[in-house]
């Protein structure tokens, strides 16, 4: 290919191959697909009352089976009689709960979200705790293999840490909580301070980064002390 343009200042000439090889494969993918009928595409955003109430009940729906199980999977590091058949029936009990109670908002009772919320989580207390107690529990022996590598804290291990005939561990319940308390605290101060900023809501910046602050040292702090003990 050979071009020329003229210019104020002079000629110019461009030199180049008959078109680009590279773009052979590309120009028979487009003439292929030029004979394939166009596809029809269809966008659907749920704007009426039903839909977004809909969506709604799923959403407390999900939130209500969730919320009966959290106790549950705090515990179990502090408690060697919570096993997998726990957690099953806890799982089990906070699904039928919660579908329960949505079933009866769609048959005309009202019941209010907060009121089977905390019907769900007691109910789901009851069972995953009746089932640690009642139900079967994990081998002995893998138990004493567990605390011997882990050493998890807290006098639920206590009959464990005896058949193992290894000391208590040095960390306690109430150092490990406000680990938990301040690792939250530094997670949800870093996203709503960071939300803050983009929005420019400067003031709430500033509060969420205080919180971000004193958390993230409570964190160090709660961190040293476990390692301090290691050692």
């Amino acid at each position: 290919m050979f071009t020329e343009k003229d210019s104020e200042i002079g000629t110019i000439a461009a030199i180049g191959p008959l078109g680009n090889p590279s773009h052979s494969k590309y120009e028979r993918l487009i003439a292929r697909a030029k004979q394939v009928p166009a596809a029809t595409t269809v966008v659907v955003h749920p704007c009426d009352e039903t839909s977004l109430r809909g969506a709604t009940e799923a959403f407390d729906l999900i939130l209500s089976v969730g919320a009966g199980t959290g106790l549950l999977y705090l515990l179990r590091w502090f408690w060697w009689r919570v096993s997998a058949w726990s957690e099953i029936a806890a799982m089990v009990s906070s699904f039928v709960v919660a579908l329960g109670f949505f079933v009866a908002r769609k048959m005309g009772h009202d019941v209010p979200a907060h009121v089977s919320l905390l019907i769900t989580v007691a109910t789901t207390t009851v069972v995953w705790v009746a089932t640690a107690f009642l139900g079967p529990t994990e081998d002995r022996a893998t138990l004493v293999r567990f605390y011997s590598l882990v050493r998890p804290s807290g006098p639920g291990w206590k009959p464990i840490a005896a058949e193992a005939g290894l000391p208590a561990a040095t960390d306690g319940i109430a150092r490990a909580l406000l680990g938990w308390v301040m690792g939250c605290a530094f997670v949800y101060a870093a996203l709503f301070g960071t939300g803050s900023f983009l929005y420019g809501h400067l003031p709430q910046f500033f509060a969420w980064l205080t919180v971000f602050v004193l958390s993230g040292v409570g964190v160090a702090w709660v961190l040293r002390g476990f390692w301090e003990a290691e050692q």
